[in-house]
């Protein structure tokens, strides 16, 4: 396990207390050194709100992020995002291996029903969403309009809304690009396949992307705690 700095930071308005550590290893090694140390791997919802509501923030590096892109060959095929890991957390010392191996992580197919069940349960739930294949141009400004910017950078259980980060990330860049495999590209693979959704930086042309094979080498993500400094430290996530 990995060796982790934990730092402290407090959002401008006063209302969270946030500890965190920024880990630069493949992902399994960062999920388990983030759980040893009482953090999450951040979401992308997270992270915008950490982006736009601190002061010179120490969270617009890039990073991984909690939110899984699974590719499903169902009914003509979709991209479906969901919160928390789901998924991908059942098999990322394999998914890892596979981006090293030059292909994707086609999820076994003893374990297919199970994780159709699962999505089909969360996107019933609103805790997955549906979205198209390809890249999505969004203008900064309206990420909280477009339904997949607005799954991504929202979420309700923690009073996030993606509109606080687009009119953030307005400020620094025109447009936001969301990226997925091509149709083409998924339709070849020999079954639905897992990724995670990483996050560019604002120095860039900021992007969300859950594309090739990302978590081939070391990669850079954020592990968190959120408490609310208003009352008494509760956890947020």
């Amino acid at each position: 396990m990995a060796n982790l700095e934990l730092k402290e930071v407090r959002t401008r308005d006063g209302l969270y207390v946030v500890t965190y550590g920024h880990l630069k290893r493949p992902v399994d090694v960062q999920v388990l050194t983030f759980a040893a140390n009482g953090l999450d791997t951040i979401s992308p919802a997270e992270k915008g709100m950490l982006m736009a509501g601190i002061d010179k923030s120490p969270f617009t590096l890039d990073s991984m992020t909690s939110m899984d892109v699974f590719y499903d060959k169902r009914d003509g095929g979709k991209v479906v995002l969901a919160r928390g890991m789901p998924i991908s957390q059942l098999f990322l010392s394999d998914l890892v291996a596979a981006h090293r191996q030059g292909r994707e992580f086609v999820v076994p197919e003893d374990m297919r029903c199970n994780v159709y069940d699962a999505i089909d349960t969360m996107l019933k739930k609103g805790s997955a969403f549906a979205a198209n294949y390809g890249t999505l141009t969004t203008p900064a400004n309206r990420l909280g309009e477009e339904g997949v910017t607005n799954f991504i950078y929202s979420d309700p259980s923690l009073g996030i809304a993606a509109k606080t980060f687009g009119d953030w990330l307005a400020e620094q860049r025109s447009y936001h690009f969301t990226v997925f495999d091509s149709e083409g590209y998924a339709a070849r693979q020999l079954g639905p396949y897992i990724t995670l959704l990483g996050l560019g930086s604002p120095k860039g042309d900021f992007s969300a992307g859950g594309e090739g094979k990302i978590l081939a080498g070391v990669v850079g993500a954020f592990g968190v705690l959120i408490k609310k400094s208003t009352q008494g430290g509760e956890k947020v996530r």
